[in-house]
């Protein structure tokens, strides 16, 4: 259940990420040199909130709602604010530093570049498993 509220999250986002970053080009001509970098570490990144969402999701569901607006218990907001800056910073601090780092030394950008990703990509790996072994473990809190 899990994989699929996670895959039915990002087909979206990544037909939205791609079409933004072709979008995005037309008005700010960038060096499409940098598309593959920007694709892989936005996907990465994108991927590893979306499996936080969802996992906070299983972790704080209210399933006796009768608004819609409240699905999530109170504590499901902000373990959500602060699990996206325990992510998110960290990635984005990799990815802007290896953009900006081979800005500076441009003979090393290719390498600045992969190291970006590598990174982003364990990074996002380890917060997947952290995500789904944590939602697993809401699975059987939930009402039968």
């Amino acid at each position: 259940v899990w994989w699929a509220k996670l895959m039915s999250m990002m087909v979206p986002y990544v037909m939205l990420f791609v079409l933004t970053l072709a979008g995005s080009w037309l008005f700010v001509r960038y060096s499409l040199a940098w598309l593959p970098y920007a694709l892989a570490t936005g996907l990465l990144m994108g991927y590893g909130l979306m499996a936080l969402y969802v996992s906070v999701g299983f972790r704080y569901a209210n399933l006796a709602w009768t608004d819609p607006r409240r699905m999530i218990s109170s504590g499901g907001s902000w373990v959500s604010f602060l699990l996206s800056i325990l992510y998110g910073l960290p990635a984005g601090i990799v990815t802007i530093l290896s953009f900006g780092l081979a800005a500076v030394w441009p003979q090393w950008s290719l390498l600045f570049a992969a190291m970006g990703v590598v990174l982003v990509a364990a990074y996002t790996w380890l917060w997947h498993v952290l995500m789904a072994r944590w939602a697993e473990r809401a699975w059987d809190m939930l009402p039968v």
